[in-house]
């Protein structure tokens, strides 16, 4: 049986008599979209790294979330979204996008994941 698909990076790191949890490639940033493709007041869901990641533009401003909805795993990024608050289209939750809160329950909220920008890409680091 062959594994072709192993780098030789991952293969040294899961080899490596000090074993971590982290395996090197997670701590990157991820291309995952064009910034002319989420206008300010915009959003967009993109898929990295199995995940979906609701994409957001407050005032020029990428922010990214989990795209499934705390309360019972709703699409946020199909959402209604206004100012900096995402609401779920299945139940009404409603998040700030910039914290991930949930604006009616502070001790609720969505992953909230780094978002860089780099010329008129948009990158984000996904564990």
């Amino acid at each position: 049986m062959t594994f072709d698909f192993l780098t030789s990076e991952l293969v040294s790191h899961l080899l490596s008599p000090t074993p971590c949890c982290t395996l090197p490639f997670m701590d990157e940033f991820v291309e995952v979209a064009a910034t002319s493709e989420i206008p300010t007041g915009g959003q967009l869901v993109v898929m990295t790294r199995g995940r979906e990641v609701a994409l957001f533009n407050v005032d020029g401003r990428v922010h990214a979330i989990d795209n499934i909805c705390s309360h019972q795993g709703g699409p946020l990024g199909e959402g209604e979204f206004k100012g900096s608050i995402v609401r779920c289209p299945w139940h009404a939750w409603t998040f700030e996008v910039t914290t991930g809160v949930c604006t009616f329950h502070g001790e609720i909220k969505v992953e909230v994941f780094d978002v860089q920008v780099r010329g008129d890409r948009i990158l984000v680091r996904v564990p």
